[in-house]
């Protein structure tokens, strides 16, 4: 037999193998997506191997709390927002005027997490001063993935609503001060 037909048969053997292989990863990835929708109750986030993303709607009066207080906040107020998942909403957890983030911070829980939104009298060292609006994500590191996943997806619709340019996450209790903030509306320096 000449080599270049051992060759070709060879080859033919190897495509056929693989096609086998490939039949059975399929028959297999069938039956694993059966199974978990069998496993899966009918109100889950789970449909047919993809994730369906959950939208959260702002609590009952809360887009006009929020107008207001983005008018009326002169400098150290803050908004702090949870999600209820059970509800589908964001809600207000707290309000605080003319407070340090530092004294915001040591209301929060260590284990949930939070958006923050912190209008802030920032004086510069040449006299002038700012009162950026900004979104606090406070995300605790012993916080369970699920509830990062959970906190993690409305944020750009949150920035987008609330027409927020300046958007941090902060992760450690104790960094949540203005020292920080200040670090972070300066680039991080």
């Amino acid at each position: 037999m000449p080599r270049a037909f051992r060759v070709c048969v060879a080859r033919q053997r190897d495509e056929a193998k693989q096609a086998a292989a490939q039949s059975q990863l399929g028959s297999e990835l069938q039956r694993q997506r059966a199974i978990l929708a069998a496993s899966q109750p009918k109100d889950s986030a789970h449909t047919d191997g993809k994730f369906e993303h959950r939208q959260y709607r702002f609590a009952e009066g809360l887009t006009q709390k929020l107008a207001a207080f983005k008018r009326a906040s002169k400098g150290n107020s803050a908004l702090v927002l949870q999600i209820n998942h059970d509800a589908g909403e964001i809600q207000q957890h707290g309000e605080y005027h003319d407070t340090p983030l530092d004294a915001i911070a040591s209301d929060l829980s260590e284990a949930i997490p939070a958006y923050i939104l912190y209008t802030f009298r920032w004086q510069h060292a040449d006299g002038r001063t700012q009162y950026p609006f900004c979104l606090v994500g406070f995300m605790p590191q012993a916080v369970p993935p699920h509830l990062r996943v959970m906190y993690a997806r409305p944020v750009t619709e949150l920035r987008d609503h609330l027409s927020v340019n300046k958007h941090f996450t902060c992760e450690d209790i104790d960094d949540l001060n203005e020292e920080w903030l200040v670090r972070n509306l300066q680039g991080g320096r």
